[in-house]
């Protein structure tokens, strides 16, 4: 039998070996929440190991995963099976990312490894996560008053995210 994570008893068990995480309730993902857009990205990356940054990958591939995180917080979704649906569907619809370049994202060998990690389980759950929520992701995408910029988070970094989430009309789903 695996070693299994710590999990409580609604949350499913995940083998230690996947890199697919439980669902959780961070700061970054109260729809109100005051932490900037900086603050948000640290205590994002303050729960995922093995990180996609600079120091560990291409240029190009390092800057794909950082927009991928920074949706995540700006979405407020965690790195569950169902975050990471509601995570693709917000980036897809409420950006400015073109299909061509996300695509590329799920080419990358990172991306690919992650998708190895996880058992069929696992993949079965996030298809059938993925029917209930994409609709509901694509719903409030579309609604969105601008699109989020695909490079041009700067200027927000330092910003409350219920601020920037005003300004862009993003209303995040809650668990």
């Amino acid at each position: 039998m695996p070693d299994l994570r710590a999990h409580d008893a609604a949350a499913p068990m995940i083998p230690a070996s996947s890199r697919v995480h439980r669902r959780r309730h961070l700061a970054y993902m109260d729809p109100a929440s005051t932490l900037t857009l900086r603050e948000g990205l640290e205590e994002y990356y303050g729960t995922i190991d093995d990180l996609v940054t600079d120091d560990n990958a291409a240029p190009d591939v390092a800057a794909l995963f950082r927009f991928h995180d920074t949706t995540h917080v700006l979405f407020g979704c965690d790195t569950s099976m169902r975050g990471e649906a509601l995570t693709d569907t917000w980036s897809v619809f409420g950006t400015d990312v073109t299909l061509k370049a996300y695509r590329r994202y799920f080419e990358l060998q990172e991306t690919q490894d992650i998708f190895a990690s996880m058992t069929f389980w696992e993949k079965v759950q996030a298809l059938a996560i993925s029917t209930v929520l994409i609709p509901r992701a694509l719903w409030r995408a579309l609604r969105m008053t601008k699109k989020w910029s695909f490079r041009d988070h700067e200027a927000y970094l330092d910003r409350p995210l219920c601020e920037v989430r005003a300004e862009f009309g993003i209303r995040v789903i809650e668990s």
